[in-house]
């Protein structure tokens, strides 16, 4: 039985999450743009080894460590792909055997930013798209959550 075309491509599309923030495109990628926060938000980034002083220049680096624990990672390389700022930010990563390319598109809305978040596998491993699909929709919305609550005003209560 032939799979559809439409199915396949469906597949193998890049997995997509977005949210709102009450932020700026500016002041959003300004957190995106800098390696170092990413321990704080981004899902599996444990260390930052280096980051190049060009990033997120086109063709800039930076070395992290990623992995579910601080004692259980895998050396990381990232290169900037895209660097559109405050709209457009696309790097790809290398973790071990897997690459991926991670598209972060961001759009004002009268509610402030709306990220678009997507990532796919590519290279040998793309074909495993399909499998792994929905592990990387519910880190990277689990991450897009934690990134929402960098910008969550800090309340103190009166008393």
């Amino acid at each position: 039985m032939a799979v559809p075309q439409d199915l396949l491509r469906r597949l193998m599309s890049p997995a997509e999450v977005r949210i709102t923030i009450q932020a700026s495109p500016d002041e959003v990628y300004e957190v995106l743009a800098d390696p170092e926060t990413y321990p704080e938000w981004l899902a599996g980034a444990q260390r930052i080894r280096h980051v190049d002083a060009a990033f997120p220049h086109p063709g800039a680096e930076f070395d992290h460590e990623v992995g579910p624990t601080q004692e259980v990672t895998v050396a990381d390389d990232t290169t900037a792909l895209v660097a559109e700022p405050p709209h457009h930010l696309q790097l790809e990563v290398h973790a071990g055997p897997v690459t991926g390319v991670v598209d972060f598109r961001l759009t004002p809305t009268g509610q402030g930013t709306e990220v678009v978040f997507r990532e796919s596998l590519v290279g040998r491993l793309g074909l495993s798209m399909p499998l792994m699909r929905s592990v990387i929709h519910l880190r990277n919305k689990g991450s897009l959550e934690r990134l929402k609550q960098r910008f969550v005003p800090l309340v103190v209560p009166l008393q």
